[in-house]
């Protein structure tokens, strides 16, 4: 192919730098003299090195300096451009990042019926523009090396993602003898993959589900966004205990129900990405790992929600494993509730821990008032301490509205519970 620079107007006329690029010869003793022809549109130095210096053409020798006779040529061309593009290139980045976006620019040699990338366009004066500038910094990437760009690319752009969305970045460029040549591409920033929920792993029981969180990675692309997936997969492919359910998340968030169905532990991982497509050849994908117990229910904490800035010794009853408070400041008349809880734990299909009244095993002591309301903060444990996720409370801490009316320093109690579905409860065990 022949070597083809881009004509420089403003170097001509001593407003700008000479491309330039080094000549190679193989063959005979190794030793070159370097010569041209047309020495007003090219320079060649004594190590083969070109410069451009006005539009036209010219021939280069390389003549063995062991015989005359034996020598090459080259055909060299200096010419404006006829046509610019973008070649094919990451164009999403996650923010922080950057990323280069490779230029091709054309032109026309002898005929004219043939189109011939130049060799380098780092030092042209390309006017660059951006439909929302604050999503990427643009810039030309004058210092880039030419051997880490696609083949046929002089040059490229440097955009480095600042916040998320997508922008159309076009270049311009403009020259003395062609007419105004642009190109456009579209590219996106995306914010960095993470977990959301659960905070650090999932304690789940048999039958029950946990609707896990992520937070981030690549937007659907803004071109062609039915090639965009969200994956979540046990680690390990032969896993079977658990059933994985996409559900629908906005913005920006991806949820995941999943569901117990064997007593293990999995490593789970989300993948996020777009497919490739036309505009998107090179398309981003993030992933994130977390974990889930499926476990059973070993032990449970009660706590009274009330306003004390009193300290709650824990009381722990050896013979159950139930850990109890007790608030008092003797100063307070208090009064004794006697929480009725069964030692059975039922869990719904939608993962509601229900707590039927059946056997008095605790009593924990605070100031109330009659025919206030009282919430009891419920934590279950797993065999080794770990905390069960409890989808009708808080986190992983369920809480039971007890209505309370004294009596002749009696008490009584009403317990509610707001039924979610009328499903039938699976039975875990003690």
């Amino acid at each position: 192919d022949p070597t083809v620079f881009l004509w420089e107007p403003a170097a001509e006329s001593g407003g700008g730098k000479y491309y330039t690029y080094p000549m190679k010869a193989t063959g005979g003793s190794g030793s070159y003299v370097w010569s041209c022809e047309e020495s007003e549109v090219i320079s060649i130095d004594s190590g083969g090195v070109v410069t451009a210096r006005m539009k036209g053409s010219s021939s280069v020798r390389a003549t063995d300096v062991a015989n005359s006779l034996h020598y090459g040529t080259a055909a060299v061309h200096v010419v404006p451009p006829q046509k610019i593009e973008f070649l094919r290139s990451k164009v999403e980045a996650l923010i922080g990042t950057s990323i280069l976006i490779p230029i091709k620019i054309m032109a026309h040699i002898g005929d004219k019926r043939s189109l011939y990338a130049v060799m380098d366009c780092r030092m042209t004066n390309l006017k660059i523009k951006s439909s929302k500038v604050a999503i990427f910094n643009v810039s030309m990437a004058t210092n880039i090396d030419l051997s880490e760009l696609p083949w046929g690319s002089c040059g490229a752009l440097l955009a480095t993602a600042s916040t998320v969305g997508n922008t159309k970045v076009t270049v311009v460029l403009e020259n003395a003898l062609t007419n105004r040549l642009d190109a456009s591409v579209t590219i996106a920033a995306y914010p960095e993959l993470r977990v959301v929920d659960p905070t650090d792993i999932a304690v789940v029981a048999l039958g029950s589900s946990k609707t896990f969180i992520f937070e981030g990675g690549p937007a659907p692309w803004v071109l062609d966004p039915i090639h965009f997936y969200e994956n979540l997969e046990p680690k390990e492919k032969q896993l079977n205990i658990l059933r994985i359910e996409p559900n629908s998340g906005l913005g920006g968030q991806h949820l995941f129900r999943v569901v117990c169905l064997k007593l293990g532990d999995a490593e789970l991982v989300v993948t996020i990405g777009n497919g490739p497509s036309p505009t998107n050849q090179f398309p981003a994908n993030e992933t994130v790992s977390t974990h889930i117990s499926c476990a059973t229910p070993h032990s449970m904490k009660l706590r009274p929600r009330i306003s004390t800035t009193l300290e709650c010794p824990l009381i722990h009853m050896s013979n159950r494993n139930v850990e109890c408070c007790t608030y008092g400041d003797g100063k307070t008349i208090l009064a004794s509730v006697c929480i009725l809880i069964m030692l059975s734990f039922y869990l719904f299909e939608v993962s509601m821990l229900a707590i039927h009244v059946r056997n008095i095993i605790c009593f924990i002591q605070f100031p109330i008032l009659s025919g206030h309301e009282l919430e009891v903060e419920i934590t279950v444990f797993d065999e080794i301490g770990r905390t069960f996720h409890l989808c009708n409370g808080n986190g992983n801490q369920a809480i039971l509205p007890i209505y309370l009316f004294l009596t002749h320093l009696k008490c009584v109690t009403m317990v509610t519970m707001h039924s979610l579905q009328s499903l039938q409860p699976i039975k875990l065990g003690p």
